[in-house]
């Protein structure tokens, strides 16, 4: 199936802002965490309470990956015109399985490696300096063990959002697959029922609180984009769109819950946590993004361009690779160079260094491990289906 190029590029914006956020998470930390004894310069506490903090906003940047599983995969479902059938069903929560399983389990199997070899360098000494107790501090503190590897990789993710310990970034992939499994039951329920925006509603209720809210808005996006003229009538006023432009800005800004008091302008309701808050304001955020992307020509034809389609195509890649490079690679860096410069030079060439080795490693990763395995997987649906 053809992608569409302007959101495949989207997806590579969000990979790199992901990245860009676990870079400050290790090297400035309050910017992500607002913990002030924890800066290396005041503008980070300018970053983390504007919404200049959209620039470092990961947990942003996966919600608008969660809004676009919901709606591309809306988009091949509808192509296919699938009948209700729990066969069916099954074979796609398989498919999905076995194209989020074999990277990800890639990913973990590499980190069992780099634990092995002693090459994941956060110590002592890397965390004092960089003052990220919250972070580096926090991961790859064990003896890695083959079998709890396989579990965590094959089975452990899919089950539980804190089956971590090998690749922090993994949280995303079980609400990643349950969301997908929910896009599917959804649309074999509701696609083309007239009754389906009281089911919306009634989806929206339950998952107010939750990642699963981005997967049904989703849904409900390429339903308005390919069933109604709500959106275009709506984006058609420049004043509109400049509304929208700034609370994507704002939205998407939203600090993550951190340990200290947030200074920023936005609604804090009573009955929702500062998790929580975070959650429901990156997924409007996301949504917003999406629907002006999905409108705004200047914008989608500068997605479309062929080094943000490249970055799109291997940003599933680039989430999964690059923490193992930041605590083996980058901390290795960052040791030999903080000699010679100050920390924040320090920091900045290290990050840039990083990013210019993750692009070549997540495209090997992408061409031999997660394009073949989507063929395979895409192959073998395709035969379980017909039998």
């Amino acid at each position: 199936m053809k992608k569409i190029q302007y959101l495949e590029g989207l997806r590579g914006v969000a990979a790199l802002i992901v990245i860009v956020h676990h870079m400050a998470c290790a090297f400035f930390p309050s910017i992500i965490f607002g913990n002030w004894a924890q800066e290396h310069s005041a503008l980070e506490q300018y970053i983390y309470t504007t919404p200049v903090n959209i620039l470092f906003a990961g947990n942003f940047a996966v919600c608008v990956f969660f809004v676009l599983s919901g709606f591309v995969l809306s988009y091949s479902f509808l192509k296919k015109s699938y009948v209700f059938s729990f066969k069916k069903l099954i074979f796609l929560f398989f498919r999905r399985y076995l194209r989020l399983m074999v990277p990800i389990l890639t990913s973990v199997y590499i980190a069992y490696l780099l634990l092995q070899n002693n090459l994941i360098l956060n110590n002592n000494e890397v965390i004092k300096s960089t003052y990220s107790y919250l972070w580096l501090n926090q991961y790859y503190r064990f003896h890695p063990d083959f079998s709890s590897m396989l579990y965590q990789g094959t089975i452990g993710i899919f089950m539980s959002p804190n089956e971590t310990s090998y690749n922090n970034v993994l949280w995303a992939m079980y609400y990643e697959y349950i969301g997908s499994c929910f896009v599917y039951i959804f649309l074999m329920l509701f696609k083309n029922n007239k009754y389906r925006y009281i089911a919306y509603l009634l989806f929206f209720i339950v998952f107010l609180k939750t990642y699963y809210l981005a997967f049904l808005l989703g849904i409900l996006l390429y339903d308005l984009y390919k069933h109604s003229d709500i959106l275009i009538r709506f984006f058609s006023f420049k004043f509109n769109n400049l509304i929208i432009l700034i609370t994507i800005i704002v939205f998407g800004g939203y600090p993550i819950a951190g340990w200290y008091a947030i200074d920023y302008p936005l609604i804090k309701f009573s009955n929702f946590s500062l998790s929580e808050m975070s959650v429901l304001y990156h997924i409007l955020g996301a949504v917003f993004l999406i629907g002006y992307i999905l409108y705004t020509r200047k914008v989608s034809s500068w997605l479309s361009t062929k080094y943000l389609s490249f970055i799109g195509r291997i940003s599933f890649s680039l989430y999964l690779l690059h923490p193992l490079v930041i605590f083996s690679f980058s901390l290795f860096i960052y040791s030999f160079i903080i000699k010679y410069f100050n920390y924040n030079i320090t920091a900045l060439i290290t990050i840039l260094l990083s990013i210019i080795l993750i692009i070549p490693i997540a495209y090997l990763f992408y061409k031999y491990i997660d394009q073949n395995n989507a063929k395979v997987s895409y192959a073998l649906f395709n035969i379980l289906s017909k039998t």
